[in-house]
């Protein structure tokens, strides 16, 4: 294990979307950035708080875990992600990595251990296929859903493994008191962002009053490749040259990468989730389902549709027990 030879850093993150992947991490991450108390990291997602080895981005489809931690960089590396950001403001990251990384909890109660975190889900069974098309988009062929459902693949286990909130959240748990820990619900973000945006101000200790520009805006929408050699290639130099480049290039590269990339895709309009398959994965998620019911205080009838839109649309009340 790496030790930090800094063991005060300068200024540590008042809060972290500490996940899960496909989950709306992305939209918050905006809408928290453009509140004028807030400062966010300039890259969404550093990845400070882990020592995991990735492979992904390297061309590795086997590895566990997509991309690397970044611990390894030390504390100057990680303050400098909040050079933009407004003097005294309350500042916050986002790493989806963190809620599946097994040392994450650990370290960032080692460095910052009054931080919020934010936890953020959905529909299982959705997430895992979601996630498994977004790395499609990616260039990755790993085969049909299905046959991967039914393997021991390394990617497969990803996939399922971020979708088993209870085991990810109660990790967390063994390290921070529960009210240092909000779980937000994607579809509730999508159907009533006000209120779930005013509960999040809240919850970081900001102007609970603000409301972003941004609101109802599509964010992080997938989209495949035309060539996936040429992805591929793009998110190895994204994880290899691109973080070595000085900010003001780095940002001029990113933005070059994404109109690329998008030049060189079409929209990732994906087939539905198999009803069988999806009745398998409901069955696998019932303890997560169940789990995230009692910590939310509402049930999740469209969670356990075998056709999610049977339930879709339908917010039952919040019960009075209702914990975020």
């Amino acid at each position: 294990m790496i030790t930090l030879t800094q063991s005060t850093p300068v200024a540590t993150p008042d809060f972290i979307i500490a996940g899960a992947a496909k989950c709306g991490t992305t939209a918050l991450w905006h809408y928290l950035d453009a509140h004028p108390e807030v400062g966010m990291t300039y890259i969404k997602e550093p990845r400070f708080f882990t020592e995991a080895k990735g492979g992904m981005a390297h061309g590795v489809v086997d590895a566990a875990i997509p991309r690397s931690g970044t611990y390894h960089r030390g504390w100057d590396w990680y303050d400098e992600l909040w050079r933009d950001a407004p003097e005294g403001g309350t500042r916050g990251e986002a790493s989806t990595i963190y809620f599946v990384a097994q040392d994450a909890p650990r370290l960032i109660r080692q460095h910052v251990p009054d931080v919020r975190l934010i936890m953020m889900v959905r529909d299982p069974a959705d997430r895992m296929y979601s996630h498994y098309w977004q790395e499609q988009k990616a260039g990755w062929d790993m085969g049909p859903f299905r046959d991967l459902v039914d393997t021991d693949h390394p990617r497969e286990r990803y996939f399922e493994t971020t979708s088993h909130y209870k085991a990810n959240i109660e990790r967390f748990l063994e390290h921070f008191d529960r009210d240092q820990i909000m779980v937000i619900v994607k579809e509730d973000l999508d159907n009533e962002p006000e209120r779930i945006l005013e509960e999040v101000f809240r919850f970081i200790g900001v102007d609970p009053a603000f409301r972003p520009a941004s609101i109802g805006n599509r964010f992080n929408v997938q989209r495949l490749p035309r060539f996936p050699w040429i992805r591929r290639l793009s998110e190895r130099l994204r994880a290899t040259v691109g973080v070595a480049l000085p900010h003001p290039v780095r940002q001029a590269f990113g933005r070059t990468q994404r109109k690329l990339e998008r030049r060189l895709s079409v929209p990732n309009a994906y087939p539905p989730l198999e009803p069988d398959l999806r009745a398998t994965l409901i069955e696998r998620f019932e303890e997560d389902i169940r789990y995230i019911e009692q910590w939310v205080g509402r049930p999740r009838p469209s969670w356990r549709a075998i056709h999610p839109t049977e339930a879709a649309g339908k917010t039952p009340p919040a019960s009075p027990e209702a914990t975020r």
